[in-house]
């Protein structure tokens, strides 16, 4: 079986575009507004994605990553929920989700992303929850996973 594009088309699997590695760390917990979310690995495939600390998804360099993700909240009616990543510390603001409860208590939060953070040097991937309404923040049952999935390896 072809595993990527390159072998289906008939180039050499060592091109940039054959990278065999990925991971998935989920996570399950309440978790108060403000803070970051610990995850545990669910599985992995090579050594260039790793958890770190419980709360650090590390990315080794050399990599365009996608990074997907998924998670599912119990906040309490009419509250916002949002999930926000931090790459190298700094927050993604265009990679955050923003989600409202309604009536209901749950409430669902996915998006995907490329990251290029990761090219040159390693790679640091967080995610913090903030979740409330205007009259104050909530904890939050939250439960969900983050896939990594390099795209596209760095020419040397």
């Amino acid at each position: 079986m072809k595993k990527c594009w390159c072998e289906k088309f008939g180039r050499n699997p060592q091109d940039p575009c054959c990278p065999e590695f990925y991971a998935q760390y989920g996570t399950i917990g309440r978790y108060p507004s403000g803070n970051y979310l610990s995850f545990y690995e669910v599985f992995r495939k090579g050594t260039e994605i790793s958890l770190e600390e419980d709360q650090t998804i590390v990315l080794q360099p050399g990599y365009l990553y996608l990074i997907d993700y998924v998670f599912l909240a119990t906040t309490g009616s009419q509250q916002r929920l949002q999930i926000l990543p931090y790459i190298n510390q700094q927050p993604g603001l265009l990679y955050s989700v923003f989600s409202i409860s309604g009536n209901e208590d749950n409430v669902s939060a996915a998006a995907s992303f490329t990251t290029n953070a990761a090219w040159d040097e390693a790679a640091q991937l967080e995610f913090r929850v903030t979740a409330g309404n205007e009259s104050g923040t909530v904890t939050a049952d939250l439960q969900g996973a983050v896939s990594v999935t390099p795209l596209i390896r760095k020419r040397e």
